[in-house]
């Protein structure tokens, strides 16, 4: 595996790439430009996830970094503006080891609900709290969000138990709607895209350390296309 660091410098980007970071959907903007590194790949082999790094001064004016993590190093691109910085990633896992984790995630559900033999189909994909919204209508705002908390809960129980971990502690540090389109203007183009995603953090202790490394390049969730699904670690 390996590590990327691309730093976007709005300033020193060229007229090209700027009229795109500036009429582009800033989250397709970002979607392309990941894979302007990976053309090499025919299907997606990688994760990534989006920071800004300063203030956003204007609407279409910051600067940024994009965390990669990929199967194979990306292609040594030499783009004005953009930066780039790779690692190989090859860590050295133990069971029962405690790291911190800090994961933007767009949990995805299935509802079996309308008697579906699952051998055959798995009914229709809906995000969590869209799922929950949608077999109780009648509850207050207060009680879904309870509702949804508590399922959140349990799907987070059964990534760490495909992935060979558990989820020892973690709290919601932000969460995010987003409405992906071609161009910045959602009058002019309708979203292609829609999505909830939220941002996790807390401590996590590994139970197989090779399920662990196989399920953190997969990812966790919807969405890994545009910045979702990418766990970064960090001891404690």
């Amino acid at each position: 595996m390996f590590f990327t660091r691309l730093r976007i410098c709005f300033a020193k980007l060229d007229n090209n790439l700027k009229a795109q970071f500036i009429y582009k959907d800033r989250e397709y903007y970002f979607h392309q430009l990941v894979w302007q590194f990976f053309t090499q790949e025919t299907k997606r082999n990688f994760l990534y996830r989006v920071r800004q790094t300063l203030p956003q001064l204007t609407q279409s004016h910051s600067d940024f970094e994009i965390y990669v993590l990929s199967k194979n190093a990306p292609l040594p691109l030499n783009l004005s503006g953009v930066s780039l910085d790779t690692k190989a990633f090859n860590p050295h896992f133990v069971q029962n080891q405690i790291l911190s984790f800090d994961l933007r995630v767009a949990p995805k559900v299935h509802d079996r609900s309308q008697g579906l033999d699952n051998s055959k189909r798995r009914g229709k994909t809906y995000g969590l709290f869209l799922k929950c919204k949608k077999q109780n209508p009648d509850l207050d705002s207060r009680s879904l969000q309870d509702l949804c908390a508590v399922e959140l809960d349990k799907w987070l129980q059964r990534q760490g138990e495909r992935g060979g971990f558990k989820f020892v502690d973690y709290y919601l540090d932000d969460q995010a709607s987003h409405a992906i389109s071609k161009n910045s203007s959602r009058e002019l183009n309708a979203a292609l895209l829609k999505f909830n995603s939220l941002d996790l953090k807390g401590v996590l202790q590994i139970k197989d350390p090779l399920k662990f490394s196989e399920q953190l390049l997969f990812g966790f969730g919807a969405q890994k296309s545009f910045g979702c699904g990418l766990m970064l670690l960090s001891k404690l």
